[in-house]
């Protein structure tokens, strides 16, 4: 009774997430609810009385805790969904992605500060008492003869079975398809067997990849051109980096250096909505899709290589630093970009190699001194420096001495709060303000710091964030949950040297136009870079991009077409899973603002993969050799 009347609240909670449902539409879903939960409590019920005979009496205790965690399993979903947007399943699974799991590693990325034995014991101390709370309820249950036949269990699983599957039948025929949709959509529990199509169209898809591994080999292997000119390159990336907040208010030097200093940009977006697969499209010029399958570069001889711009600038002549406050360890994400062992790198700093007890503002100072260090001791010219900074990264963090926050009245997130206010949004959004302009102010240090000792005018200064952040906009906090604007529109800052005389205005960019444009100013043939999945800011540029992401979240949308300032979304199953997906379902269309489309409007009586080529031509036909209606 507690496990039901558990799952049965947590779904009558997450009922407002069903829009524009009407009174016969509500109660067959309510009845769906009850039907579906009281047939899977029934099965788990005769499911544990059976293994409960066929278990020897020492053994048994693997059962009581397997009956005991259903409901806690149950509110750790709810919990995922709620505050990441992802069902705890899918958060578990992408824990592993890369083909390991360190908790420590884990722990840090989510910005938890807490050591992983305390929360190893704090998990292990929940499990005991949720199994102490089961021993008492079965004491209870024998003390007043709570208990049913075997057979009237059957009869009961089996009649509420039968009503499942009447109720979806009933929804089939006399619900409106979205509602119908947004039902599974919003609840993982379905025992009803029938099942809507998702989205608007089932696609069958094959992607292709617009530079293989072999041409980038040959590419690689034949004569290299002499560099006319080799300026220094700056990458900072921005942990967490929302496009709205570079504003005079919040990051005033930034601001003005973007204006003035830098390329024009009308709409910038993330390859991706994570970290791992956002560098990954940075530094290969690739789509976020082939993140998973690239991983397995290292089950070869020679491991990881690093990425082919990379590799190519490293034939040119090019020498590379990392320096990082994060560990680069997880999810493989030196190795994958700059080769087994950071190899192209002949200097890397990262977390695990900076003194400890430092929080992450002081880790920042340090690397920061060391490449000004390295500068002070190196000849201008024919190095890239890549500086990733992770005060924007939740929990938010500012120095606590010599800085002066911008907002006093702010707060870290309150998890209890299950509907957070505006005022207690506001006040996270206000630390995230201070954690960013902390940033603005070590870009101006930096920035004035070459300027001063004369190694501005010759260099190449690119700004960006690996991807955004939600503060509850769409009901959640963080990222790694869509492809909204939110968690994908990043800011791209690229400050070129005054001899790089052609700098067109852009309407849309993306990560993976970095390299290409990077590769192109410095005077490179194009055959060495048109063949990436971006393209040179510093020419024609069709003003499309493939954003793509193996963490979903809830919406289940893992890929989006995105220029004119429509997006085009896509939904394909467990992207967590190795391999690329075959099948594809159109959800629908928004504006850039992520804003419904009229659909039917949009494709004008014509199919939708015609009116998607129409809107997006040139992403479809360098991404996918088919894309098409599925039989």
């Amino acid at each position: 009774l507690i496990t039901m009347a558990t799952l049965l609240t947590l779904d009558f909670l997450s009922l407002s997430a069903i829009q524009e449902r009407n009174s016969w539409e509500l109660i067959l879903i309510i009845s769906g609810r009850l039907l579906s939960i009281g047939t899977f409590l029934a099965a788990a019920v005769l499911l544990f009385q059976g293994l409960w005979s066929l278990f020897p009496s020492y053994t048994r205790w693997l059962l009581v805790l397997g009956a005991s965690l259903i409901p806690l399993l149950s509110l750790a979903n709810h919990f995922s969904n709620l505050y990441w947007k992802q069902p705890l399943i899918d958060l578990v699974n992408n824990l592993t992605l890369d083909g390991k799991f360190n908790l420590r590693v884990e722990l840090e990325a989510a910005g938890i500060t807490h050591s992983p034995l305390l929360v190893v014991v704090a998990g292990l101390t929940i499990i005991a008492l949720v199994g102490g709370l089961y021993q008492l309820l079965q004491r209870a249950s024998l003390r007043f003869n709570f208990r049913l036949r075997t057979t009237s269990a059957v009869l009961i699983g089996l009649g509420l079975w039968i009503g499942a599957i009447a109720q979806q039948g009933l929804s089939m025929v006399s619900m409106r398809k979205h509602v119908w949709q947004d039902e599974h959509t919003t609840f993982d529990l379905h025992l009803g067997l029938l099942r809507p199509d998702p989205g608007l169209e089932k696609l069958s898809i094959d992607f292709t990849r617009t530079m293989t591994g072999s041409q980038e080999e040959l590419l690689l292997s034949g004569p290299t051109p002499k560099l006319e000119r080799t300026p220094d390159v700056y990458v900072v990336m921005v942990e967490t980096w929302r496009t709205d907040s570079v504003r005079p208010e919040v990051m005033p030097f930034l601001s003005q250096f973007a204006k003035t200093e830098c390329q024009q940009f009308k709409t910038t977006f993330a390859g991706s909505n994570c970290t791992p697969v956002s560098w990954y499209t940075l530094f290969h010029s690739r789509v976020g899709i082939d993140w998973r399958e690239s991983l397995r570069e290292d089950e070869s001889i020679d491991g990881f290589k690093g990425s082919y711009p990379l590799r190519l600038l490293h034939k040119l002549g090019y020498r590379f630093s990392v320096r990082a406050v994060c560990d680069l360890s997880y999810k493989k994400m030196c190795d994958l970009n700059f080769g087994r062992n950071h190899k192209l790198a002949d200097r890397f700093l990262d977390a695990p190699m900076i003194p400890g007890n430092l929080d992450v503002p002081e880790r920042e100072v340090v690397i920061m001194d060391d490449l000004k260090r390295e500068l002070q001791d190196s000849p201008k010219g024919g190095k890239l420096h890549f500086i990733s900074l992770d005060s924007a990264h939740y929990n938010y963090y500012w120095p606590s001495r010599d800085f002066t926050p911008i907002h006093e009245d702010c707060s870290a997130i309150n998890f209890s709060a299950l509907k957070p206010t505006a005022k207690q949004i506001r006040e996270v959004v206000k630390r995230y303000e201070n954690a960013v302009n902390w940033i603005d102010r070590q870009m101006e240090d930096f920035i004035k710091h070459l300027k001063s000792t004369g190694r501005y005018e010759n260099s190449i200064i690119i700004l960006t964030g690996d991807h955004g952040e939600e503060f509850q906009e769409n009901g959640s906090w963080f990222h790694c949950s869509s492809l909204r604007r939110e968690q994908v529109e990043v800011p791209i800052m690229i400050r070129w040297p005054k001899w790089v005389t052609t700098q067109p205005n852009q309407d849309l960019v993306s990560h993976m136009d970095i390299m290409p444009s990077l590769l192109d100013a410095l005077g490179l043939d194009s055959r060495y870079f048109s063949g990436m999945a971006g393209y040179s800011v510093l020419g024609s540029h069709p003003g499309e991009a493939l954003l793509s992401t193996r963490w979903p979240g809830k919406s289940g949308i893992g890929l989006s077409l995105v220029a004119n300032g429509m997006k085009a979304n896509f939904k394909a199953s467990k992207l967590w899973l190795e391999g690329i997906p075959e099948t594809i379902h159109f959800m629908g269309w928004t504006d850039f603002a992520d804003r419904p489309l009229d659909p039917e409007q949009l494709r004008n009586k014509r199919s939708y993969p015609d009116t998607l080529k129409e809107h997006y031509g040139t992403s479809i036909e360098r991404h996918f050799q088919r894309f098409q209606i599925s039989n």
